[in-house]
């Protein structure tokens, strides 16, 4: 749960060495925003206004940071992670690809978020939550599907 992270993290700064962020070109990040250091912002990563990020923070392509934000230290997002306003995020999380938090949820410390996973209430210290998994039902199809329905 990112601890290696921060364990060099810890070492860089205890040996004065510069510690740089990464922001790619073409994040869009509110001018009111307070960032910590090392953090990596990759492609379209939009940060809205009067959020916080702490240190560490690894951003993939294409997420959302509400507005009125607070995210702690060493927290992976993958891909398409979408969060609502107003949502505290801790120290050392993951949340996988396509992730939705809804508004004014909190995530304690080293939560495991599942690829997919649609997050509506607070989450405790270590929690693992994952959505359920797409499955195939056998014996219908797309077309059954609409004649049933009418379409």
């Amino acid at each position: 749960m990112n601890r290696i992270r921060e364990k060099v993290f810890s070492f860089l700064k205890n040996n004065n060495i510069e510690i740089l962020t990464y922001i790619h070109p073409t994040c869009n990040i509110a001018k009111n925003v307070v960032m910590g250091e090392g953090n990596i912002l990759l492609e379209n990563i939009t940060i809205q206004p009067f959020s916080k990020i702490g240190d560490g923070n690894i951003l993939w392509s294409n997420v959302l940071i509400g507005h009125d934000s607070i995210i702690g230290s060493f927290n992976h997002f993958s891909a398409s992670v979408i969060t609502g306003g107003r949502i505290i995020i801790g120290n050392r999380n993951f949340i996988g690809i396509n992730s939705t938090l809804k508004n004014d949820v909190e995530i304690a410390n080293e939560v495991f978020i599942g690829a997919g996973t649609y997050v509506s209430s607070s989450l405790q210290n270590g929690d693992v939550y994952v959505s359920n998994t797409g499955k195939l039902v056998k014996g219908l199809k797309s077309i059954d599907l609409l004649q049933s329905l009418e379409i």
